[in-house]
């Protein structure tokens, strides 16, 4: 299980890539702490209602084939160009990534799990861009391939730069608290075939549910995560109090 705790100056993951797991673990930490805060001093919103992004939109209803050039980078076969996804996929296999169970669907994903434990390869679909997404924050559990993922999930662009350029300042490391997260479900913002935005919920120990958004790109034949310009997730982290507007997919 994934444990969480103080940021210490002497961490043995200084490393570059440590900024992606410390960003989401980090996150969870912080939230959890303003959750309860709002909660004991009271904070709530004049009409009572919580704050969170907008609700999904919908998708594109017509289609265009794919370039030959933009094909799976290790061969899968689905492609879908406009749809979106409202039920949980049938056929799901967890595996632990680091602390968190990470799923994986036949012919959607991941087409290739190398030896150190990286997870890539997704298909050009709704359930593609999900797997993508729920996959990178899994992986993010493990220390070990804070730098892989750093390397190889972060689209081109001024983010990925600012990314790589600031990870090597960000130290953080965690004490056993006895915390841990999960995958709980998911929901599809958007969808185009080229790009794609996706909210994974994990639900944690404390409690509390929290969703992660993600932006994602097709790109060099497989999907890839956008960051801002600054380096920084387009949308941070929130904490929901239902996951009534998502689809429900757990492992753990």
């Amino acid at each position: 299980m994934t444990n969480f705790g103080e940021q210490v100056d002497e961490s043995p993951f200084a490393a570059r890539g440590f900024i992606f797991s410390a960003m989401f673990l980090g996150a969870i930490v912080l939230v959890g702490l303003l959750v309860i805060s709002i909660s004991f001093f009271g904070g709530d919103d004049e009409d009572g209602e919580e704050t969170s992004p907008s609700a999904p939109t919908a998708s594109p209803t017509s289609e265009k084939p794919p370039p030959a050039e933009d094909a799976s980078v290790c061969g899968l076969t689905e492609v879908e160009m406009a749809s979106g996804l409202d039920e949980p996929p049938e056929g799901t296999e967890w595996e632990l990534a680091g602390t968190i169970a990470a799923p994986g669907v036949e012919g959607q994903g991941p087409g290739t799990v190398d030896d150190d434990g990286y997870r890539s390869c997704f298909a050009r679909t709704p359930l593609g861009a999900v797997l993508a997404a729920a996959n990178w924050t899994a992986m993010s559990s493990d220390p070990e391939l804070a730098d892989v993922v750093m390397e190889r999930a972060l689209a081109e662009g001024p983010g990925r730069e600012a990314a790589l350029a600031d990870g090597g300042t960000s130290a953080a490391a965690s004490e056993d608290d006895g915390a841990s997260i999960q995958i709980a479900a998911f929901r599809v913002i958007s969808y185009d075939g080229e790009e794609a935005s996706v909210q994974i919920a994990y639900t944690s120990s404390y409690g509390l549910d929290m969703v992660f958004p993600l932006d994602l790109r097709w790109e060099n034949g497989d999907w890839k995560n956008v960051l801002a310009d600054d380096g920084e997730p387009a949308t941070p982290p929130y904490p929901v109090e239902s996951l009534s507007e998502f689809v429900r997919w757990q492992g753990a």
